[in-house]
């Protein structure tokens, strides 16, 4: 990951949590590049995809 994409990650992050991949990518202007390379490493792990939520998601 590019020293670019860093610094936009960690400075979104201080706005608050992330709360799905497509909050990263807007928050922290990256792209799919970014995002693909942090689900390799396990980053990402148990992250909605999206920044939408399910009705199952309360239910259970």
């Amino acid at each position: 990951m590019g020293e670019v994409a860093s610094i936009g990650i960690a400075e979104a992050r201080k706005n608050g949590e992330f709360i799905s991949k497509q909050d990263i990518k807007k928050r922290a202007k990256v792209g799919d590049a970014t995002i693909a390379l942090l689900e390799k490493f396990g980053c990402l792990e148990g992250m909605s995809e999206t920044n939408q939520m399910s009705l199952f998601d309360s239910i259970f």
